[in-house]
């Protein structure tokens, strides 16, 4: 097949064909010195692609497939995310948080066990595993008759959502190193279906009988439907095609004796460990309390001693490669400046919502458009940044210019109030447009260093250090809220009320009501009066405005973090070296060229 019809080939190092015991020095050395040539020969050929040659039927395709994958992972979390009162509601429980928490626990956990799975047994097996999962737990969710098999399903949507988000380290292993910012930016661009879940689960619930049921319904088709497409388009190279290594070209009944599952126990059981104590701490039981403190520190030694398994057992099949470790400025540090910068997006995240409902409107539909600035944006700066992220080159020190924006108007949020709606949503706009501006450098440059036959495990750890920090985070800015709240809704609306004539003796009975958010208890304290009603409702949307403040002004510490690594990234290299895949040609396809060849 010719060269400009397919992505440019990976080929095995030299060493692997010198691994044999027949061949002699001389041997190695000139498959060594033809393999070297080979690949420079290829790298000179992949810096004149043009983008009508890289960007084959088959590659366009499969990065659509891929796409759609990742918008899949995006709407798990999503639906489970926003539609906790209606389950509480509709099972009359008071466990619907545990429906996000499930899927956020799963994936965190399934991130980097698929991405090393996805590095030995190739990619293409773990995306139809993944969606086939996801199949299965969307119908789960959708036909489920208590709340714990709610939890059930979606604990098997955050499995099928970390196998998904690999999709970002397909694509790019898809492509010659000029051309992986495009790829980054179609696949990001094409979760826009799942952004507007918001809106979707609010139509479902208001204006169908279906209810809630409905968007997972919705989530069986796009499972299905990626599943198809990448069935009969995806065929990247298998994990022994693409590695040199002796344990992955013995067969899969070998890997599954020889890999690491002591690895994975330790790694699965601390990481559920760690995330169960942040999530029970400061709202199912205290933060001093012992379930909470002693699921945190026994997942932290879990992790500690993880760490000490992998360096000094060395697994003939390790979960975590040791090589990938050693990439400090090409792995390691752009994995953590990835993580930190979700750490201030996440500021935006959990505490937008609430800004909305508690200061700009009650209204389930006016809120919703509130909540689509965020996906929109991040949609459209998809699109357009990476041929301007191109032109511009030094990507790593466009990564930190815009870690020290988003930073910087993420705590402008500070000043955010009931009577700054358009300013506030335009600085939230701002801040996700650096967001994904930082993000896609800091993937490229991460990329770009690592090889293919790694890339899996790469993403798979980039992105479970990002789901860990990010519900670390969410832990602390929710602690900082409801310690917020706790002091200023006392003091600020103890005095509003005695000073617009609330009798001393009705305080505690509407301080009572408030922090149950009862309405008709509120209207039912004695002594209650609209003008009284008026200064309260004022009164606590301040105490909400000085809680939030106090989040925005400690997201600051996480973007000096993020800065300060990001500064130590090794930079994107925009020559072609040797470091993307070819998609394979299935049968139908080979057939076809050899009847065009005969013609």
């Amino acid at each position: 097949m010719d060269n400009k019809d397919v992505i440019v080939h990976y080929e095995r190092e030299a060493g692997s064909e010198s691994s044999s015991n027949d061949h002699t020095k001389e041997e190695h050395a000139a498959a060594w010195e033809k393999s070297s040539t080979d690949i420079a020969q290829k790298g000179a050929h992949e810096d004149s692609l043009t983008l009508r040659e890289v960007f084959t039927g088959r590659v366009v395709l499969s990065i659509l497939f891929l796409g759609l994958a990742y918008s899949e992972a995006i709407g798990f979390l999503l639906f489970a995310s926003l539609l906790v009162t209606e389950y509480n509601t509709h099972f009359n429980s008071t466990n619907g948080s545990w429906v996000p928490i499930s899927v956020i626990t799963a994936a965190t956990v399934m991130f980097s066990i698929w991405g090393r799975w996805s590095d030995i047994l190739g990619r293409r097996y773990i995306f139809l595993i993944a969606n086939v999962i996801g199949v299965v737990a969307s119908i789960v969710a959708a036909t489920a008759q208590s709340i714990n098999a709610l939890i059930a399903g979606c604990v098997l949507a955050g499995v099928a959502n970390a196998g998904n988000q690999l999709s970002i380290a397909a694509v790019t292993e898809l492509l010659p190193n000029r051309y992986k910012s495009f790829g980054i930016g179609v696949t990001g661009a094409l979760i826009l279906p799942t952004q507007f879940a918001p809106l979707i689960a609010g139509s479902f619930v208001d204006h169908y009988a279906i209810g809630w049921r409905g968007c997972w319904w919705v989530m069986v088709g796009l499972c299905g439907v990626v599943f198809i497409g990448l069935l009969l388009v995806y065929f990247p190279p298998k994990g022994a095609e693409m590695s040199d290594s002796e344990e992955l070209h013995k067969g899969v009944k070998y890997e599954l004796r020889h890999f690491d599952w002591v690895g994975v126990i330790l790694l699965a059981g601390s990481l559920v460990s760690v995330l169960l104590g942040l999530q029970w701490g400061g709202s199912h039981y205290p933060w001093k309390s012992a379930r909470v403190i002693c699921t945190i520190v026994i997942g932290g030694l879990g992790l500690v001693g993880f760490g000490l398994w992998e360096s000094l057992a060395i697994p003939k099949i390790p979960l975590i490669s040791l090589e990938l470790m050693k990439m400090v400025r090409g792995f390691v540090i752009p994995a953590i400046a990835i993580a930190t910068s979700a750490m201030s997006y996440y500021a935006m995240n959990i505490i937008w919502p609430l800004i909305i409902s508690s200061l700009f409107t009650t209204s389930a539909q006016t809120a919703s458009y509130y909540q689509m600035a965020s996906p929109t944006v991040s949609t459209i700066v998809s699109l357009i940044f990476p041929p301007i992220a191109q032109r511009i080159g030094h990507y790593k020190w466009q990564a930190v210019f815009y870690t020290i924006c988003q930073g910087a108007i993420t705590a402008a949020m500070a000043a955010t109030t009931e009577h700054t709606k358009v300013m506030s949503t335009a600085f939230l706009a701002i801040s996700v447009a650096f967001l994904t501006c930082g993000t896609l450098c800091m993937q490229l440059c991460l990329a770009t260093q690592v090889p293919p036959r790694l890339l899996g495990s790469a993403f798979g750890l980039a992105g479970a250090a990002r789901q860990f920090m990010g519900s670390v985070v969410s832990a602390i800015y929710i602690t900082i809220l409801n310690n917020g709240l706790t002091d200023n809704i006392p003091k600020d609306v103890s005095a509003a009320a005695l000073e617009t004539g609330l009798p001393q003796t009705s305080l505690v009975s509407l301080l009572s009501a408030l922090g149950t958010n009862d309405p008709p208890a509120i209207a039912a304290v004695p002594g209650i009066t609209p003008a009284i009603l008026e200064a309260v409702g004022r009164a606590t949307k301040k105490a909400y405005r000085d809680s939030f403040k106090t989040i925005f002004f400690v997201s600051i510490a996480f973007s000096v973090i993020c800065t300060a690594t990001a500064c130590f990234i090794k930079d994107f290299n925009d020559k072609n070296t040797d470091n993307h895949v070819e998609l394979k040609v299935n049968s139908a396809d080979k057939q076809e060229e050899q009847t065009s060849d005969k013609a």
